[in-house]
Protein backbone atom coordinates (compact mmCIF):
# COMPACT_ATOMS: atom_id res chain seq x y z
CA UNK A 1 0.00 0.00 0.00
CA UNK A 2 1.36 3.37 -0.65
CA UNK A 3 1.91 5.31 2.27
CA UNK A 4 0.43 8.47 1.12
CA UNK A 5 0.57 12.53 2.92
CA UNK A 6 -2.70 14.21 3.75
CA UNK A 7 -1.95 16.92 1.19
CA UNK A 8 -1.69 14.72 -1.62
CA UNK A 9 -4.83 13.00 -0.68
CA UNK A 10 -6.47 16.69 -0.48
CA UNK A 11 -4.87 17.51 -4.05
CA UNK A 12 -6.45 14.50 -5.65
CA UNK A 13 -9.94 14.88 -4.09
CA UNK A 14 -9.55 19.08 -5.27
CA UNK A 15 -8.62 17.52 -8.60
CA UNK A 16 -11.55 15.30 -8.99
CA UNK A 17 -14.00 17.46 -7.71
CA UNK A 18 -13.00 19.78 -10.26
CA UNK A 19 -13.65 17.20 -12.96
CA UNK A 20 -17.26 16.67 -11.62
CA UNK A 21 -17.08 13.07 -9.90
CA UNK A 22 -19.34 11.91 -7.00
CA UNK A 23 -18.11 11.60 -3.67
CA UNK A 24 -18.74 7.60 -3.74
CA UNK A 25 -16.61 8.06 -6.82
CA UNK A 26 -14.00 10.04 -5.70
CA UNK A 27 -13.31 7.73 -2.16
CA UNK A 28 -13.44 4.41 -4.82
CA UNK A 29 -10.75 6.11 -6.80
CA UNK A 30 -8.54 6.77 -3.66
CA UNK A 31 -9.01 3.39 -2.41
CA UNK A 32 -8.01 1.70 -5.38
CA UNK A 33 -4.76 3.58 -5.50
CA UNK A 34 -3.70 4.28 -2.06
CA UNK A 35 -5.64 1.66 -0.09
CA UNK A 36 -8.42 0.89 1.88
CA UNK A 37 -7.56 2.87 5.48
CA UNK A 38 -6.11 5.62 3.74
CA UNK A 39 -9.29 8.09 3.76
CA UNK A 40 -12.87 7.89 5.15
CA UNK A 41 -15.89 8.58 3.15
CA UNK A 42 -16.59 11.32 5.37
CA UNK A 43 -13.02 13.49 5.09
CA UNK A 44 -13.88 13.25 1.07
CA UNK A 45 -17.24 14.81 1.42
CA UNK A 46 -15.78 16.87 3.80
CA UNK A 47 -13.32 18.19 1.71
CA UNK A 48 -15.27 18.18 -1.46
CA UNK A 49 -17.53 20.51 -0.12
CA UNK A 50 -14.82 22.83 1.14
CA UNK A 51 -13.44 23.14 -2.66
CA UNK A 52 -17.04 23.09 -4.18
CA UNK A 53 -17.41 26.38 -2.15
CA UNK A 54 -14.08 27.98 -3.58
CA UNK A 55 -11.96 26.36 -1.14
CA UNK A 56 -8.44 25.96 -2.95
CA UNK A 57 -6.34 25.61 0.25
CA UNK A 58 -5.20 22.02 0.87
CA UNK A 59 -3.58 22.89 4.43
CA UNK A 60 -5.21 22.26 7.86
CA UNK A 61 -7.17 25.00 9.55
CA UNK A 62 -5.44 26.13 12.57
CA UNK A 63 -6.99 24.79 16.02
CA UNK A 64 -6.13 25.14 19.34
CA UNK A 65 -4.41 23.04 20.82
CA UNK A 66 -3.28 20.80 18.24
CA UNK A 67 0.04 21.29 16.98
CA UNK A 68 0.63 22.66 13.31
CA UNK A 69 2.46 20.13 10.77
CA UNK A 70 5.39 21.67 10.69
CA UNK A 71 5.59 21.64 14.59
CA UNK A 72 4.94 17.71 14.83
CA UNK A 73 7.76 16.81 12.00
CA UNK A 74 10.10 19.42 14.13
CA UNK A 75 9.02 17.05 17.21
CA UNK A 76 9.90 13.31 15.22
CA UNK A 77 13.03 14.97 14.02
CA UNK A 78 14.43 15.98 17.47
CA UNK A 79 13.49 12.89 18.98
CA UNK A 80 15.43 10.96 16.67
CA UNK A 81 18.46 13.40 16.33
CA UNK A 82 18.73 12.32 20.05
CA UNK A 83 17.36 8.59 19.51
CA UNK A 84 17.81 7.26 16.19
CA UNK A 85 16.97 3.49 16.85
CA UNK A 86 13.49 4.78 18.37
CA UNK A 87 10.92 2.75 17.01
CA UNK A 88 7.67 4.28 15.56
CA UNK A 89 5.30 2.90 18.58
CA UNK A 90 7.51 4.30 21.44
CA UNK A 91 7.62 7.63 19.15
CA UNK A 92 3.69 7.43 19.03
CA UNK A 93 3.18 7.49 22.73
CA UNK A 94 5.69 9.85 23.64
CA UNK A 95 4.35 12.70 21.06
CA UNK A 96 0.70 11.53 21.50
CA UNK A 97 0.31 10.77 17.96
CA UNK A 98 -1.72 8.36 16.08
CA UNK A 99 0.60 5.37 14.15
CA UNK A 100 -0.26 6.75 10.51
CA UNK A 101 0.66 10.87 11.41
CA UNK A 102 3.87 9.25 12.78
CA UNK A 103 4.54 6.80 9.52
CA UNK A 104 3.85 9.96 7.14
CA UNK A 105 6.17 12.53 9.02
CA UNK A 106 8.57 9.53 8.87
CA UNK A 107 8.46 8.73 5.09
CA UNK A 108 7.11 11.65 3.34
CA UNK A 109 8.07 14.43 5.18
CA UNK A 110 11.39 13.46 7.00
CA UNK A 111 12.10 11.01 3.97
CA UNK A 112 13.52 8.31 6.26
CA UNK A 113 13.31 4.30 6.10
CA UNK A 114 14.45 1.85 8.78
CA UNK A 115 17.23 -0.20 8.07
CA UNK A 116 18.90 -3.23 9.83
CA UNK A 117 21.96 -2.66 10.89
CA UNK A 118 25.09 -4.51 8.70
CA UNK A 119 27.42 -7.00 10.92
CA UNK A 120 30.55 -7.21 10.22
CA UNK A 121 33.45 -10.01 10.67
CA UNK A 122 35.48 -7.50 12.63
CA UNK A 123 36.15 -4.17 13.58
CA UNK A 124 39.06 -3.32 10.52
CA UNK A 125 41.62 -0.76 11.83
CA UNK A 126 43.60 1.26 9.08
CA UNK A 127 46.71 -1.18 9.19
CA UNK A 128 44.47 -4.36 8.62
CA UNK A 129 42.47 -2.80 5.88
CA UNK A 130 45.70 -1.82 4.13
CA UNK A 131 46.74 -5.86 4.73
CA UNK A 132 43.33 -7.01 2.98
CA UNK A 133 44.04 -4.59 -0.19
CA UNK A 134 47.76 -5.82 -0.38
CA UNK A 135 46.50 -9.45 -0.42
CA UNK A 136 43.66 -9.25 -2.31
CA UNK A 137 45.79 -7.78 -4.97
CA UNK A 138 48.50 -10.61 -4.94
CA UNK A 139 45.28 -12.97 -4.81
CA UNK A 140 43.65 -11.55 -7.64
CA UNK A 141 47.24 -11.79 -9.69
CA UNK A 142 47.27 -15.48 -8.93
CA UNK A 143 43.72 -15.74 -10.12
CA UNK A 144 44.03 -13.98 -13.38
CA UNK A 145 47.29 -15.81 -13.70
CA UNK A 146 46.84 -19.39 -12.96
CA UNK A 147 44.17 -21.95 -14.49
CA UNK A 148 41.05 -21.89 -12.28
CA UNK A 149 41.32 -25.76 -11.16
CA UNK A 150 44.77 -25.15 -10.28
CA UNK A 151 43.81 -22.92 -7.32
CA UNK A 152 42.55 -25.19 -3.99
CA UNK A 153 40.69 -23.50 -1.72
CA UNK A 154 39.67 -25.27 1.61
CA UNK A 155 38.52 -24.65 5.11
CA UNK A 156 36.84 -26.09 8.00
CA UNK A 157 33.47 -25.68 9.54
CA UNK A 158 31.10 -27.35 12.76
CA UNK A 159 28.55 -29.83 11.11
CA UNK A 160 25.54 -30.62 13.38
CA UNK A 161 24.46 -33.91 13.54
CA UNK A 162 20.73 -32.84 13.78
CA UNK A 163 20.03 -29.65 10.94
CA UNK A 164 16.82 -28.63 11.50
CA UNK A 165 14.62 -27.12 8.55
CA UNK A 166 14.75 -23.28 9.69
CA UNK A 167 11.68 -22.49 7.02
CA UNK A 168 8.91 -23.73 5.42
CA UNK A 169 5.65 -22.20 3.01
CA UNK A 170 2.34 -22.61 5.17
CA UNK A 171 -0.94 -20.27 5.13
CA UNK A 172 -0.66 -18.96 8.61
CA UNK A 173 2.56 -19.05 10.97
CA UNK A 174 0.56 -21.07 13.38
CA UNK A 175 0.22 -24.30 10.95
CA UNK A 176 4.38 -24.67 10.98
CA UNK A 177 5.56 -27.07 14.10
CA UNK A 178 7.72 -24.89 17.24
CA UNK A 179 11.38 -26.13 16.64
CA UNK A 180 12.99 -26.44 19.69
CA UNK A 181 16.06 -24.51 19.73
CA UNK A 182 20.00 -26.23 19.40
CA UNK A 183 21.36 -26.65 22.69
CA UNK A 184 24.77 -26.75 24.25
CA UNK A 185 26.61 -29.60 23.68
CA UNK A 186 24.50 -31.17 20.62
CA UNK A 187 26.67 -33.28 19.41
CA UNK A 188 28.76 -31.43 16.25
CA UNK A 189 31.71 -32.48 14.24
CA UNK A 190 34.40 -30.48 12.41
CA UNK A 191 34.66 -30.66 9.39
CA UNK A 192 37.50 -29.86 6.55
CA UNK A 193 37.09 -29.60 3.13
CA UNK A 194 39.89 -28.48 -0.14
CA UNK A 195 37.77 -27.68 -3.62
CA UNK A 196 38.09 -26.03 -6.69
CA UNK A 197 36.20 -25.59 -9.63
CA UNK A 198 37.15 -29.04 -11.05
CA UNK A 199 35.12 -30.93 -7.66
CA UNK A 200 35.98 -32.13 -4.63
CA UNK A 201 39.60 -32.65 -3.34
CA UNK A 202 39.60 -33.68 0.60
CA UNK A 203 37.03 -34.30 3.09
CA UNK A 204 37.84 -34.89 6.61
CA UNK A 205 35.97 -35.23 9.64
CA UNK A 206 37.86 -34.94 13.03
CA UNK A 207 38.05 -37.66 15.17
CA UNK A 208 36.23 -37.60 18.38
CA UNK A 209 38.48 -36.52 20.91
CA UNK A 210 41.01 -35.13 18.41
CA UNK A 211 42.28 -31.22 18.47
CA UNK A 212 42.44 -29.79 15.05
CA UNK A 213 45.88 -28.39 15.46
CA UNK A 214 49.10 -27.90 13.28
CA UNK A 215 50.20 -31.76 13.89
CA UNK A 216 46.85 -32.65 12.69
CA UNK A 217 47.08 -30.56 9.94
CA UNK A 218 50.35 -32.02 9.10
CA UNK A 219 50.12 -35.36 9.58
CA UNK A 220 46.38 -36.34 8.34
CA UNK A 221 45.21 -33.27 6.08
CA UNK A 222 48.27 -32.59 4.19
CA UNK A 223 48.45 -36.24 3.36
CA UNK A 224 44.87 -36.82 2.31
CA UNK A 225 44.91 -33.66 0.22
CA UNK A 226 47.75 -35.32 -1.88
CA UNK A 227 46.73 -38.48 -2.42
CA UNK A 228 43.63 -37.17 -3.30
CA UNK A 229 44.35 -34.78 -6.25
CA UNK A 230 47.63 -36.56 -6.87
CA UNK A 231 45.00 -39.51 -7.74
CA UNK A 232 42.71 -37.67 -9.38
CA UNK A 233 45.40 -35.89 -11.45
CA UNK A 234 47.33 -38.25 -12.28
CA UNK A 235 50.44 -36.90 -10.87
CA UNK A 236 53.18 -37.33 -8.35
CA UNK A 237 53.29 -33.92 -6.71
CA UNK A 238 51.29 -31.03 -6.17
CA UNK A 239 54.17 -28.93 -8.05
CA UNK A 240 51.66 -25.89 -9.65
CA UNK A 241 49.06 -26.41 -7.55
CA UNK A 242 48.25 -23.03 -5.38
CA UNK A 243 46.52 -23.71 -2.19
CA UNK A 244 44.20 -21.07 -0.41
CA UNK A 245 43.43 -21.23 3.08
CA UNK A 246 42.36 -18.70 5.79
CA UNK A 247 45.12 -17.82 8.72
CA UNK A 248 43.84 -20.09 11.34
CA UNK A 249 46.61 -21.15 13.48
CA UNK A 250 47.02 -24.91 12.20
CA UNK A 251 47.32 -22.95 8.56
CA UNK A 252 50.25 -21.10 9.70
CA UNK A 253 52.29 -22.71 12.07
CA UNK A 254 56.22 -23.30 10.48
CA UNK A 255 55.56 -26.85 10.03
CA UNK A 256 52.53 -26.54 8.55
CA UNK A 257 54.29 -24.36 5.94
CA UNK A 258 57.22 -26.49 5.66
CA UNK A 259 54.21 -30.09 5.21
CA UNK A 260 53.12 -27.58 2.35
CA UNK A 261 56.27 -27.16 0.61
CA UNK A 262 57.35 -30.55 0.87
CA UNK A 263 54.30 -31.99 -1.60
CA UNK A 264 55.56 -28.78 -3.90
CA UNK A 265 51.75 -26.86 -3.00
CA UNK A 266 52.48 -23.19 -3.03
CA UNK A 267 50.63 -21.02 -0.59
CA UNK A 268 49.10 -18.08 -1.47
CA UNK A 269 48.03 -15.92 1.77
CA UNK A 270 44.76 -15.06 2.69
CA UNK A 271 43.63 -11.36 4.09
CA UNK A 272 43.40 -11.13 7.71
CA UNK A 273 39.80 -11.29 9.31
CA UNK A 274 38.64 -11.57 5.78
CA UNK A 275 35.99 -14.55 5.27
CA UNK A 276 33.93 -12.28 2.71
CA UNK A 277 36.66 -13.34 0.77
CA UNK A 278 37.10 -16.78 1.16
CA UNK A 279 35.06 -19.11 -0.95
CA UNK A 280 34.25 -21.55 1.49
CA UNK A 281 32.83 -19.00 3.79
CA UNK A 282 30.97 -17.02 1.70
CA UNK A 283 29.21 -19.71 -0.50
CA UNK A 284 30.21 -23.59 0.49
CA UNK A 285 29.33 -24.05 3.70
CA UNK A 286 26.43 -22.28 3.46
CA UNK A 287 25.05 -23.99 0.61
CA UNK A 288 25.66 -27.12 2.02
CA UNK A 289 24.40 -26.68 5.24
CA UNK A 290 20.75 -25.53 3.20
CA UNK A 291 20.82 -28.58 0.90
CA UNK A 292 21.28 -30.68 4.36
CA UNK A 293 18.11 -29.22 6.42
CA UNK A 294 16.31 -31.45 7.60
CA UNK A 295 19.06 -34.26 7.85
CA UNK A 296 20.16 -35.95 10.93
CA UNK A 297 22.94 -38.08 11.05
CA UNK A 298 23.88 -41.46 12.58
CA UNK A 299 27.86 -41.57 12.47
CA UNK A 300 30.40 -39.20 11.16
CA UNK A 301 30.89 -41.95 7.95
CA UNK A 302 27.15 -40.69 7.15
CA UNK A 303 27.53 -37.08 7.69
CA UNK A 304 30.52 -37.16 5.53
CA UNK A 305 28.67 -39.63 3.03
CA UNK A 306 25.86 -37.21 2.82
CA UNK A 307 28.21 -34.15 2.64
CA UNK A 308 29.77 -35.53 -0.20
CA UNK A 309 26.43 -36.38 -2.25
CA UNK A 310 25.65 -32.97 -1.82
CA UNK A 311 28.49 -31.50 -2.80
CA UNK A 312 28.23 -33.45 -6.19
CA UNK A 313 24.73 -32.43 -6.58
CA UNK A 314 26.55 -28.60 -7.59
CA UNK A 315 28.02 -28.34 -11.08
CA UNK A 316 30.91 -27.06 -12.38
CA UNK A 317 29.85 -24.51 -13.88
CA UNK A 318 28.21 -22.72 -10.63
CA UNK A 319 31.30 -23.40 -8.83
CA UNK A 320 33.36 -21.70 -11.44
CA UNK A 321 30.98 -18.88 -11.52
CA UNK A 322 32.00 -19.01 -7.65
CA UNK A 323 35.47 -18.13 -8.62
CA UNK A 324 34.67 -15.34 -10.89
CA UNK A 325 32.74 -13.55 -7.48
CA UNK A 326 35.58 -14.46 -5.73
CA UNK A 327 37.47 -12.10 -7.92
CA UNK A 328 34.98 -9.57 -7.90
CA UNK A 329 34.96 -9.26 -4.47
CA UNK A 330 38.85 -8.96 -4.08
CA UNK A 331 38.67 -5.86 -6.56
CA UNK A 332 35.90 -4.50 -4.62
CA UNK A 333 38.02 -4.84 -1.76
CA UNK A 334 40.98 -3.11 -3.01
CA UNK A 335 38.49 -0.75 -5.34
CA UNK A 336 37.34 0.37 -1.43
CA UNK A 337 40.37 0.35 0.58
CA UNK A 338 40.46 -2.57 2.59
CA UNK A 339 36.43 -2.32 3.67
CA UNK A 340 34.16 -5.68 4.01
CA UNK A 341 32.53 -6.50 0.75
CA UNK A 342 28.98 -5.35 0.17
CA UNK A 343 27.03 -6.63 -2.40
CA UNK A 344 25.07 -4.73 -4.91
Amino acid sequence: MNVASDIEIRAVIRFLTLKGLTTSTIAAELKSVYGGSVCSITTVKKWKKRFEEGRSDLDDDFRSGRPPKSDLVKKVSDVLDELPFMSCKTICQMLEIPKTTCLRILHNSLGLKKFNFRWVPHQLSEAQKLKRVECSRELLRVLQDTPHRNIVTGDESWFNFDIPIKSAWAERREDLPCLPQLEIGTKKSLVSIFWSPEGLHSLLILPHGTTYNAAYFCDTVVPNLRSEICTQRRRRTLRGIVIHMDNARPHNAKISVEALESIKAKRVEHPPYSPDLAPSDFFLFGVLKEKLSGSSFSSSEDLISKIRGKFAQLDKEMLHRVYFNWIERLEWVVENSGEYYQSK
